[in-house]
């Protein structure tokens, strides 16, 4: 064969293949390289639609609290006199003298129980309802809609707790947990949202829980600094994968069960259990922002607020009896086999700023653990 038809022909060949190149890379540009994003939690807050003075959530007032309570089951100067030479404690008026806080079902309240009024609530759709009928796990019970629209949020808890000044905005108990109990290593939770190829519309990321061991470095405002480094406390992982999806900037997460330690400077170190657990986050540059919901076993939350209202009951704003059975009567999820449920649906306002999270140390026992979670259906 001629030589230069040879070299033609190779020649063709080449240009073809570097002009199909250049065609597919404009017409199909290449896939986005994925990123992982770290942020540590910095706020942990009851979801609580609230109105000035609670006039539409609360219109008949709010919870009575141990002493109300008390100065009802007392209703004279003599009788509160000898109930204190005799216990002490306004706490202790269990028929035989237990401590209503421990035991709750010790006493009968007088005054009635102010639950939360209306049908608007933050949240999140958990039982897949959309008029809470009751289902193979979940009791009967009224939703709500977001005050943004959306339809069919399951959070009991809210009726519970929005007529609990305690856990109202500049509450006891909100500004001890975010602005005291939130900076302890404790309560270091670190999320990961890794295989993100766009930050806007993402149909499937991976998403890790981690109890990080740093501090919360803050500025000279109280506020949380972003960008520090978090390291995983790999001395007992607390470990919790899940996926999930983005849409329009909002992280979406799939259910899971979740267990995180915490410590509150009043009841000591213990922890915090949501079943059936998901987020729902706007992700910014600053941070990510939005919900966590799930259920909250129900004598598991009350076992940790006995820590606390046993010893201080005054700044905890409500009483043993009432509301220990307003808690059951409300509660919706984890139904057994008689039909009685014993978990309530809730929600939590939370907040993270970005962080670099760093994996390095011991960590095979939380890559094992990961790595095995991602298996799951």
């Amino acid at each position: 064969m001629n030589a230069n038809l040879i070299c033609n022909r190779r020649w063709l060949e080449a240009a073809t293949f570097v002009a199909a190149c250049v065609f597919l890379t404009f017409i199909i540009p290449p896939r986005a390289a994925a990123e992982t994003l770290g942020y540590v939690l910095t706020t942990y807050s009851v979801a609580l639609r609230e109105t000035p003075a609670g006039k539409e959530e609360c219109p008949t007032g709010f919870v009575a609290d141990d002493h109300k309570q008390w100065a009802a089951m007392y209703d004279n100067p003599a009788a509160q006199e000898k109930h204190l030479l005799q216990y002490g404690n306004r706490n202790v008026r269990g028929v035989d003298g237990e401590n209503v806080f421990w035991f709750p079902q010790s006493a009968k309240d007088p005054l009635p129980y102010k639950e939360a009024q209306g049908t608007v609530s933050y949240g999140l759709n958990l039982d897949g309802t959309t008029d809470g009928h009751a289902t193979a796990n979940t009791c009967v019970h009224q939703k709500f809609t977001s005050p943004e629209g959306k339809v069919g949020i399951d959070n009991q808890f809210y009726r519970l707790a929005a007529c609990i000044t305690t856990f109202r905005k500049t509450g006891w108990m909100d500004e001890f947990t975010n602005k005291v109990d939130m900076v302890r290593p404790m309560n270091r939770y670190l999320l990961e949202v890794a295989n993100v190829r766009d930050r806007m519309n993402d149909d499937s990321v991976e998403v890790n829980i981690y109890k990080g061991q740093d501090a919360l470095t803050l500025d000279g405002d109280g506020h949380a600094i972003p960008y520090t480094t978090q390291h995983i406390d790999v001395r007992n992982p607390y470990v919790h994968h899940t996926r999930g999806r983005i849409v329009d900037g909002v992280l979406i997460t799939d259910p899971i069960s979740m267990r995180l330690p915490m410590e509150q400077t009043v009841m000591g170190p213990g922890e915090r259990q949501m079943d059936q657990m998901r987020l729902e986050l706007k992700l910014s540059p600053t941070g990510a922002d939005g919900v966590m919901a799930g259920y909250m076993d129900t004598e598991f939350w009350w076992q940790n607020m006995a820590k606390i209202a046993s010893l201080i009951g005054t700044v905890i704003t409500f009483s043993g009896p009432a509301t220990y059975d307003e808690l059951n009567r409300l509660a919706d999820g984890n139904k057994d086999k008689n039909g009685v449920c014993h978990s309530i649906s809730s929600a939590y306002s939370v907040s993270w700023v970005p962080a670099y999270i760093v994996h390095s140390g011991p960590s095979s026992a939380i890559t094992a653990k990961r790595e095995s979670m991602k298996t799951l259906p």
